[in-house]
């Protein structure tokens, strides 16, 4: 993964992805899969604006990659 300034360090985008998270909770959840389809699609859509990758094939790792992060540091917020 890589945005236009290089290689994403993933400390920062870990720390992202949790303000994110924290910045768009709908409402009183326990868990992330209480969190609507809408909801993860919009986060994740302001996370790759940040984010750029180089090949259209990564996607779906790189979603992959920002769900678990997201529901990881969720639930360690909590």
């Amino acid at each position: 993964m890589c945005n236009c300034k290089g290689k994403i360090d993933p400390g920062s985008a870990s720390r992202y992805i949790t303000t994110l998270v924290h910045a768009h909770i709908p409402g009183p959840v326990d868990a992330w899969r209480e969190f609507p389809v809408l909801v993860w699609d919009l986060l994740f859509d302001m996370f790759m604006w940040r984010y750029v990758f180089t090949r259209p094939e990564d996607l779906p790792q790189a979603r992959a990659v920002w769900e678990s992060t997201a529901q990881t540091n969720l639930r360690k917020s909590m």
